[in-house]
């Protein structure tokens, strides 16, 4: 107990949930990249959507000239034993070896910010480099535009690359007090020097922009009926005994969307908690509606959206840290858009 209560004194209690959050993020993002999946930026890299979809086309017009009696079955063969995968394997397989070697460095980056609690600038340029491979994954994503919403990619990936950029900040600015006074008493073991006015706006900033960009993205694709949500809703439906119609499921799906929507604006323009409360729990409803819709195989899918609400629930811990290091430092202003 003594040992595992020196760790845990070693960060404040908003820093440790960041480290948790990001250490679950990390470990969902690795493993597409260390499984044949691959990230968005194999994808790009090697072109392997663009030559499925062709192959796929021309597939199924060959099919279709053989069942309309057009053609013979020895159309079909160069489908067969057509394999688009082996277009430019060296290629593939460098690019294949360099998105492993980034799902190793997400684990292990994982397994640093929870293990290392201290102040390492290893650390902090491993945390900077997760933010810049997340931007442009979901740049890549957006460029292969072979889904519906690719566009909105990247803003629903804020959190993500928040969560990164704010444990950095919390690392980089987080200290202890000194352990002794200038009358010799002895200082408290857990405090903490306060925060300057420019980093703890920057956190404050950065937290409350990212769930606001998210979250509006999110809401935007439900307005529209975004289908992956209506599967979503209709088959965590189905393992609780309802069957809910195309109608409900539109309905629902609009006041969802709508909802975001609302969310995202009143965490920017207004500080206050109980709307923690609320993104933190519905962020926590939706990532593991995922598996209540599919299962728990598909836990990383759950694990890779717990910054959606983490990040609230972070906040509100920074929130609470910050008054009680110095409430002088607190007292910003209602409307957050001006601070």
């Amino acid at each position: 107990m003594k040992l595992l209560r020196s760790i845990l004194e070693q960060r404040p209690f908003w820093l440790w949930l960041l480290a948790v959050v990001l250490c679950l993020q990390c470990l969902g993002m690795a493993r597409p990249l260390l499984s044949k999946d691959g990230s968005h930026v194999y994808r790009y890299a090697t072109k392997q959507v663009d030559l499925e979809q062709s192959h796929e086309a021309d597939a199924a017009n060959a099919l279709n000239a053989l069942i309309s009696g057009t053609a013979d079955a020895s159309i079909m063969t160069r489908f067969v034993d057509k394999d688009p995968s082996q277009v430019d394997q060296r290629r593939q397989e460098r690019f294949w070896k360099i998105d492993r070697g980034i799902g190793i460095f997400l684990c292990l980056l994982a397994c640093l910010v929870i293990a290392w609690p201290g102040r390492s600038r290893v650390t902090i340029v491993g945390l900077v480099f997760a933010a810049v491979f997340i931007v442009v994954d979901a740049c890549c994503a957006t460029l292969i535009a072979g889904k519906a919403f690719s566009d909105l990619s990247l803003p629903s990936m804020a959190t993500r690359v928040a969560a990164p950029l704010g444990m950095a900040l919390g690392i980089g600015f987080t200290r202890r007090q000194s352990q002794g006074s200038a009358d010799g008493q002895r200082e408290p073991r857990n405090a903490w020097q306060p925060w300057p006015k420019g980093p703890t706006r920057s956190l404050d900033l950065l937290l409350r922009w990212s769930l606001a960009i998210t979250f509006c993205a999110h809401g935007c694709k439900a307005v529209q009926g975004h289908a992956p949500f209506r599967d979503l809703i209709s088959l965590s439906s189905r393992r609780i005994g309802l069957s809910l119609d195309e109608t409900t499921i539109s309905g629902l799906l609009t006041v969802i969307g709508w909802q975001d929507i609302l969310l995202a604006i009143t965490i920017v323009l207004l500080r206050t908690r109980w709307l923690l409360w609320w993104l933190g729990a519905w962020g926590i409803i939706t990532a593991f509606s995922r598996m209540t819709a599919m299962g728990l195989g598909v836990y990383d899918l759950t694990m890779l959206r717990a910054a959606n609400g983490g990040l609230a629930l972070v906040l509100l811990s920074f929130w609470q840290w910050q008054s009680l290091q110095n409430p002088e430092l607190n007292k910003l202003e209602a409307k957050g858009i001006t601070q």
